[in-house]
């Protein structure tokens, strides 16, 4: 079933409520792919998911500050999630869609211009599923002032031994489980000096980006 607007703003304000969620954070994206954050407070969480968070537009021009614009941050309560890597909990995100306040799209929203190329990719007759892959080093605890060391020697599709770095692809994908993302194909590569590096590809959101 999928949720309306109104339906989706009324799950995150109920499940705010039941989860005890102490602060939002509302997440944006500039122009050169950072991630921006602002926090709110519980109490704030309905004004605004009814008329959106003012910020500072020339923060999601990357380096090119070219002037101070003011947009409003309007949260998508379909991207309502609880961060699950926060041991006492309390704490959620939404992404935003990012306009100016007469409600005309703002161009350095990267979502709007994701939505400009998939919609002129459909005039072409071409359909997207856009996801990401997540690469990163994983290494052992330091000892004393050395160098990072490898946190084990597996090569690229090897099937390791029941070490920390099984266990710890585990609770890796688990925790995504946990987030509502799903990992198509979680994997192990080397890159010289045989460091090792899990990657993982995720699916599309359970909920389209509109």
């Amino acid at each position: 079933m999928t949720l309306t607007g109104t339906e989706n703003r009324e799950y995150v304000l109920r499940v705010a409520r039941e989860r005890d969620i102490r602060y939002v954070r509302i997440w944006f994206v500039d122009v050169l792919g950072l991630l921006k954050s602002v926090a709110i407070p519980a109490s704030e969480l309905e004004r605004v998911l009814e008329q959106g968070l003012g910020i500072d537009g020339s923060s999601l021009e990357g380096s090119a500050r070219l002037a101070e614009r003011d947009v409003i941050a309007h949260p998508d309560p379909a991207t309502f999630q609880i961060l699950p890597w926060r041991p006492a909990g309390g704490v959620a995100r939404m992404f935003c869609n990012v306009a100016y306040p007469d409600e005309s799209p703002f161009p350095g929203d990267s979502r709007h211009a994701l939505r400009r190329v998939l919609a002129r990719a459909a005039e072409l007759g071409f359909t997207f599923l856009v996801g990401c892959e997540v690469e990163f080093f994983v290494f052992a605890q330091p000892q004393d002032d050395g160098p990072p060391r490898p946190l084990d020697r597996g090569a690229y599709l090897d099937q390791t031994t029941l070490d920390v770095g099984s266990d710890f692809a585990g609770g890796r994908s688990t925790t995504w489980s946990r987030w509502g993302s799903r990992s198509r194909a979680p994997t192990t590569r080397t890159v010289p000096p045989s460091t090792r590096s899990t990657s993982s590809t995720w699916t599309r959101s359970r909920w389209p980006m509109r």
